[in-house]
């Protein structure tokens, strides 16, 4: 369906959003500056890289940095990021579930109710009806008690424009479950709807924004990478006092509990970020590290040409971070834009992100345990599986308290 430019400028601008710079983006996408390929990088600046350019784990001096760690944190210098934006569309889809899992999985899938399947992933009932965002809290709470601390670490929560008010309603009830936790020390930054979908076409030059059956433009949250922005424009306005250091990471993903451990690393490295990479298993694809002109950094997988093999590379990343607050707020790089293709039920689309892998401070890589740092639940039947892995047994009873039995 076709909407005249006049009707187009108004939508955008009732939601706020300068109609020149979609504009600009627009036009970058007719000349194919920005393109499904125009962010692959070429395999002849490439060199994957080898075991001794990143640091391992179990090589640590680990009684050492985790004291280092604990005294940081003890001195309220933590603040935890929790991405629960977007809009998690892979986690109940039927198409991502292979026929053996549907077969093995029947009994389960058969009892979800379709207001779970409509809720944001992060408020989702997971464990023992607690949610992603729950559990994550457990590990904060255990922490506290751990290291007797007065008041749990600084929290800032990631939320899309759909993800929002319904996470900040289950926020209220665990407030009132958990006494011990402070909503002061809870921060919130807000992806808002800033650049519209554009339909999928053949020829760039024929691209158009997509609008559907009634006249209406298409938003989508613009990516992890957001972050960046939304934390340095928040750190502006808002004071977290004694605040230096920065643990980002995913609400999906059960191994992202707070490693003293690693955060003395960070700290002792002096850079501004620490990217925790993990062995890749058979078949694993992903964001990965890989020297472009000579400096490692993370490469995401579509922007990895098809004739170079990924196999080369043994670790990928697992979209934790730790950061160095003052590093981050005066990161001052744009975040180049990639093109993700999305099914909706009226046609096809691009819709434009950021990816926070491309916040390319100076960094340590380090290769965590996979078994107890990277357990990330994309779809339902991720989570049926890692129920009968008794690592994850273990790793839910260790850092979390909890027991599937």
């Amino acid at each position: 369906m076709k909407v005249d430019n006049d009707q187009i400028k108004k939508q955008l601008a009732m939601r706020g959003i300068d109609p020149s710079k979609v504009d600009a983006i627009h036009l970058q996408m007719k000349k194919g500056e920005i393109s499904p390929d125009s962010f692959v990088v070429e395999s002849s600046r490439l060199k994957p890289p080898q075991e001794k350019d990143y640091d391992k784990y179990q090589d640590l001096d680990q009684e050492k940095l985790q004291i280092i760690g604990e005294q940081s944190i003890k001195n309220d210098e933590l603040v935890v990021f929790w991405l629960n934006g977007g809009a998690a569309t892979r986690y109940f889809d039927e198409s991502k579930i292979t026929p053996e899992e549907k077969g093995k999985y029947h009994s389960e899938l058969a009892k979800l109710a379709p207001a779970i399947k409509e809720s944001p992933k992060g408020i989702t009932p997971v464990i023992n009806d607690m949610t992603f965002l729950e559990i994550k809290i457990l590990n904060l709470l255990k922490l506290t008690k751990d290291l007797g601390l007065k008041k749990h670490p600084q929290v800032i929560l990631m939320n899309s424009f759909i993800t929002d008010e319904a996470t900040r309603e289950h926020l209220d009830q665990l407030y009132k479950k958990y006494p011990d936790l402070h909503p002061s020390r809870f921060h919130f930054v807000l992806q808002k709807p800033i650049i519209p979908r554009f339909s999928k076409v053949q020829n760039l030059e024929d691209i158009d924004v997509f609008v559907d059956s009634k006249g209406e433009l298409s938003f989508a949250p613009c990516g992890h990478g957001d972050f960046l922005f939304l934390v340095q424009d928040y750190l502006r306005k808002e004071n977290i006092p004694d605040i230096k250091y920065m643990f980002f990471s995913n609400i999906d993903n059960f191994g992202t509990w707070i490693d003293p451990v690693i955060l003395g690393y960070h700290i002792n490295s002096g850079q501004g970020r620490t990217v925790e990479l993990a062995a890749k298993n058979p078949g694993d694809k992903g964001g990965a590290p890989c020297f472009v002109d000579g400096e490692m950094m993370i490469v995401e997988d579509m922007k990895f040409p098809p004739d170079f093999d990924q196999d080369q590379i043994k670790v990928f990343n697992t979209n934790n971070f730790w950061f160095t607050v003052f590093d981050l707020e005066n990161y001052d790089q744009e975040l180049p834009f990639v093109i993700a293709e999305k099914v909706l039920p009226e046609g096809e689309v691009y819709q434009l992100e950021h990816f926070a892998c491309d916040v390319n401070l100076p960094s340590a890589y380090l290769e965590v345990p996979r078994q107890t740092r990277f357990w990330p639940t994309k779809r339902y039947v991720d989570l049926l599986a890692f129920f009968e892995d008794p690592n994850f047994q273990k790793l839910l009873q260790n850092n979390y308290s909890l027991n599937l039995g």
